[in-house]
């Protein structure tokens, strides 16, 4: 690459930057986008009600059980959505 133009070199950078992006957080297929888009946001508006209402109980001296409960489930079910899907890769044999 030392040979090419810097216009070159900086499209092909940016094109790697995009790729690693894509690879580190998958979109969802056009069909399912807003679909998708909707339940990340309302699971951020869970997750931030959540860790705002764990605070004040914990402050508060309150019982916090339940509220950990809420927390711990739409955290995991928001990094669920963040996976990619395992029927793209082999299962190693069998």
């Amino acid at each position: 690459m030392g040979d090419q133009p810097p216009e070159v070199r900086q499209a092909v950078a940016a094109s790697a930057a995009a790729a690693a992006v894509r690879r580190v957080i998958p979109l969802p297929a056009e069909a399912g986008a807003k679909l998708w888009t909707m339940l990340v946001g309302t699971l951020c508006v869970i997750l931030l009600g959540a860790v705002g209402c764990l605070l004040y109980a914990a402050l508060n001296k309150m019982e916090t059980d339940m509220l950990f409960t809420v927390f711990s489930s739409s955290l995991s079910g928001l990094i669920g959505l963040f996976v990619p899907p395992p029927a793209g890769q082999s299962d190693g044999g069998a």
